[in-house]
């Protein structure tokens, strides 16, 4: 069986979540293994002994930091661009990025490992405190989905998983999640083996 160049290693991670989104959103195809703590494929404990997940390999390129990978996906794979044009909206978005990853991720990871009620509503006042930038845009800082969304939309759906009812917070926040939910690139994230829909049990 012919394998493509591109390679990537996914477990049911925020950020696998997220590369699975890029991938989807710019039609790129590759191989996707997925990873689990009972089927560790012996290719990525050959390229990676500690499995990290997610893990890109294209080549002799190895990538695994999400971020890194996302970028490199983007700029290699240069349409429909996921990060805009001109260096300062790139900058900003890239800022929004650093937030939610530094913010957002570690709360959700302590909300998934314990769902409190404080736990809940401390993740809600971040995602709130950026929800204002989707009174102009359809998407945050931009007209388009971008790399912000990806990174985004896995944490929502999460949420909104754990039932959290966004429109109890937000109407603007709803309607965001309902359109980024309904697209093709998010949906394909969670048919790709149901790994994602099937968290829903765990929660």
């Amino acid at each position: 069986m012919k394998r493509n160049s591109m390679t990537l290693y996914v477990g049911t991670d925020i950020n696998s979540q997220r590369l699975h989104i890029t991938l989807a959103e710019k039609a790129i195809t590759a191989d996707i293994i997925q990873v689990n703590e009972n089927n560790v494929d012996p290719g990525l404990l050959e390229i990676s002994p500690d499995g990290q997940l997610p893990l890109l390999v294209d080549r002799d390129l190895v990538l695994d930091i999400a971020s890194v990978m996302t970028e490199y996906l983007d700029e290699r794979f240069p349409h429909p661009p996921l990060l805009p044009v001109y260096p300062v909206a790139r900058a900003k978005s890239r800022l929004l990025v650093g937030k939610i990853e530094q913010t957002w991720f570690p709360l959700m990871e302590a909300l998934l490992e314990e769902k409190t009620d404080e736990k809940i509503n401390e993740l809600m006042n971040q995602i709130l405190q950026l929800t204002p930038l989707l009174e102009d845009n359809t998407f945050f800082l931009s007209s388009e989905l971008s790399l912000v969304d990806c990174a985004v939309a896995p944490i929502l759906w999460r949420l909104q998983q754990m039932g959290v009812d966004f429109s109890n917070y937000s109407k603007l926040l709803q309607a965001y999640a309902d359109n980024v939910f309904a697209r093709d690139s998010f949906q394909a994230s969670l048919s790709e083996q149901e790994v994602y829909s099937e968290l829903t049990d765990d929660i």
